[in-house]
């Protein structure tokens, strides 16, 4: 049998052929692990770069939760402020009202007769000896005195908020 001039060739070509095939597939492996390394790495690039935002979210988050969680306990102390100075204001208003009615209804007895009394002398030193002086108000407590186109109110109310305010920390040591 007679080899074909072309087998001839192939057959001596054959050396090399296997030549590129094997370098061809050792630059196909090389290509494929430089392929596999450049994924690994961006594989692990990314899982850094997702552990660095989850890890910076999570202290925005804390953060702001901390924010809002201060800005809650302010707004809780606004509040627990405000009611405490309503109940005080509500107890400094049923005081004075108390003092007041107390006053008006004991205005018989010696003690409200000479506080009277008082009232009407410092009126009457405000405006002159001269002045006519009249009670008015509730329970006639209030003194008015008159002279010399001048005019004074002496003022139950008034005298009790004066007291009241005189009291200062002992009023206020009702409330603590």
């Amino acid at each position: 049998m007679t080899v074909s001039p072309m087998t001839a060739m192939g057959e001596s070509l054959r050396p090399v052929e296997e030549a590129l095939l094997e370098r061809g597939r050792q630059e196909a492996a090389q290509l494929v692990d430089a392929g596999e390394a450049d994924a690994r790495r961006t594989v692990t690039e990314a899982r850094a770069e997702a552990d660095r935002v989850l890890a910076q979210a999570r202290a925005e988050g804390e953060a702001a939760a901390g924010r809002a969680a201060f800005a809650d306990l302010l707004v809780a102390r606004s509040e627990a402020r405000a009611l405490i100075l309503g109940a005080r204001r509500r107890g400094f208003d049923s005081l004075r009202s108390g003092a007041i009615h107390e006053l008006e209804e004991s205005r018989e007895t010696p003690q409200v007769r000479s506080l009277t009394d008082r009232m009407t002398t410092l009126a009457r030193g405000l405006v002159g000896e001269r002045a006519v002086v009249r009670c008015s108000g509730p329970g006639g407590l209030d003194v008015i005195a008159e002279a010399n186109g001048r005019r004074v109110v002496v003022r139950l109310e008034a005298l009790v908020d004066h007291e009241l305010g005189a009291m200062g920390d002992d009023v206020e040591g009702l409330w603590a």
